[in-house]
């Protein structure tokens, strides 16, 4: 049985197929959403209603309900989570992302970090609760297109995520189209979210109620997408969602970077085979990420290896082309 949904294809055994059949009306309802953006829009918006703990300074943390609400995070399985970082202009800057803000959220609460101020950092060292939190491998952190977040955490403040699950992923295996945050909590729930204090400043002194608002929405709402989605996997394909390292993640979004620029390189060869021309501008210009690990902390040979030798032997084969100008930066 080939089961289709845009450019996705399922195929189950006669297992699958009677777990099918028993959720059909759950199976036509996940592959038939496929919501417009003003089908979206005319949903009702929908903010987090629970209790928004921001913490500052070391002293924050130790407030009665601040740390009543810390314990519940720490006793929890799955949390959400989100980041806000410092929007820099001109946008092509070569300067690092600066995470300004990391949002954890349980059902009823959500605790907002600031780490940044003023473009100051507020903080000696990185929060230690915070950073218990994250590398926790019993607590699962699931957040939506989580590659940039986790990403910056390493490069700005050295820090590893720990059982770390991005929806975006549940989303697509499960056969969505549309896998944004917006997108999905108007799908699974029927739910908009407003996303317009997305580039507001969030080093400005005090954070107003609406970039409050705005980021405990979010990281809440990364939490309800992943009860849906977890369920629907469950369903479908009947194993639990397990979570990985950020370093797994991140190793995984750059795999995805290699192979698509190993198939740019295929279609250039293709088409120079026929016709002579300059090498199109998004292959000259393209670089990989910039990133650098401790091999103590993780064993890359095993997640690198084979899509780098494919990349390698690429660039080789494409360099020695004498009547190809061909410049590639490997960082």
């Amino acid at each position: 049985m080939m089961l289709r949904h845009g450019t996705r294809t399922l195929t189950s055994n006669k297992t699958n197929i009677q777990r099918l059949l028993q959720h059909k009306d759950f199976v036509v309802s996940v592959f038939g959403t496929n919501l417009t953006k003003s089908e979206i829009w005319k949903c009702p918006t929908k903010v987090f209603e629970g209790n928004v703990y921001i913490v500052s300074q070391e002293k924050d943390q130790d407030r009665k309900h601040t740390k009543a609400a810390i314990k519940r995070i720490l006793q929890s399985t799955v949390v959400g989570f989100d980041t806000e970082t410092a929007v820099i202009f001109p946008r092509r800057t070569s300067s690092p992302h600066l995470i300004g803000l990391v949002q954890i959220a349980t059902e009823n609460d959500v605790i907002l970090w600031r780490l940044r101020c003023k473009k100051k950092y507020i903080w000696n060292e990185f929060p230690t609760v915070l950073k218990r939190i994250l590398k926790d491998r019993d607590i699962m952190k699931v957040g939506n297109g989580t590659y940039d977040d986790l990403k910056h955490l390493y490069e700005t403040y050295n820090i590893s995520v720990s059982n770390m699950v991005d929806n975006q992923t549940i989303a697509k295996d499960i056969g969505y189209n549309k896998i944004g945050l917006v997108a999905l909590a108007a799908q699974l729930y029927g739910w908009k979210i407003n996303k317009k204090e997305q580039l507001s400043n969030w080093e400005v002194p005090e954070l107003s109620e609406s970039q409050i608002q705005y980021a405990s929405t979010d990281a809440w709402v990364s939490l309800k997408i992943y009860q849906e989605l977890s369920k629907m996997s469950k369903t479908l394909q009947g194993n639990p969602i397990r979570g990985t390292s950020s370093f797994d993640h991140i190793l995984r979004q750059e795999a995805k970077f290699d192979a698509d620029f190993l198939l740019s390189l295929d279609l250039f060869g293709e088409k120079m085979s026929t016709k002579k021309g300059d090498l199109n501008e998004s292959v000259l210009k393209r670089q990989r990420p910039r990133l650098s690990f401790d091999a103590s902390d993780y064993d890359l040979s095993e997640s690198l290896s084979s899509n780098e030798t494919k990349l390698n032997s690429k660039i080789n084969e494409v360099v020695k082309r004498e009547d190809i100008p061909f410049v590639y930066q490997a960082v």
